[in-house]
């Protein structure tokens, strides 16, 4: 998704940013930060990507919306993109402040499976909880007289790498195969990860 992204959007780097406690997961138990950050890290393509720690600093809930406008702060001069998946946008109306979001950023939003459903998925979401939204232009939705920020709805090839049926493989003790980058799946064995 993020090197789809970055070659889409044309961006000029993209931050892979885990949270330490996202709120959605309150209740389960978690893989420490620290070893999800190191995750990141080996999965990383060569190229402008890079792992950021910036919700490891807080013992807080790690909120969308702080992380953006922590952002924000550190980076005045940058247009901020924030990517997800259409998984997780057909959830965000539970997210704190989620309208606020694409005011802050441009939220990208890429499909998990077919085409067709994420479009039919995509606008539903739109309608329910951006109804002021309008397409502006190849993709991205807009309020009217919004000059930055939006939705963009980024169609792609539909990639089965969901962190669910990574961890459900690993629970099971089946190959991850393809779904992880060699070294990932070298540093959960070495560690004994999700078993």
């Amino acid at each position: 998704m993020a090197r789809e992204a970055y070659r889409r959007l044309d961006l000029d780097e993209v931050r892979l940013m885990p949270a330490r406690r996202p709120p959605h997961k309150s209740g389960r138990r978690l893989t420490a930060f620290e070893t999800r950050l190191e995750m990141v890290r080996r999965a990383l393509p060569p190229g402008p990507f890079s792992a950021s720690d910036i919700d490891g600093r807080e013992a807080a809930p790690s909120y969308t919306i702080d992380t953006l406008r922590r952002l924000a702060v550190l980076l005045p001069e940058s247009d901020l993109f924030f990517i997800i998946g259409s998984d997780a946008f057909d959830d965000l109306h539970t997210w704190k402040e989620f309208s606020t979001i694409p005011t802050l950023c441009t939220l990208v939003v890429a499909n998990r499976g077919p085409e067709e459903a994420f479009a039919v998925q995509a606008r539903a979401v739109l309608g329910r909880d951006f109804a002021d939204y309008v397409s502006a232009d190849g993709g991205l939705w807009r309020m009217s007289g919004q000059r930055e920020g939006g939705v963009f709805l980024l169609s792609m090839a539909p990639h089965p790498a969901a962190s669910h049926e990574i961890r459900r493989r690993l629970r099971r003790g089946q190959d991850p195969g393809d779904l992880l980058p060699p070294a990932v799946a070298g540093y959960i064995r070495e560690h004994g990860l999700y078993r």
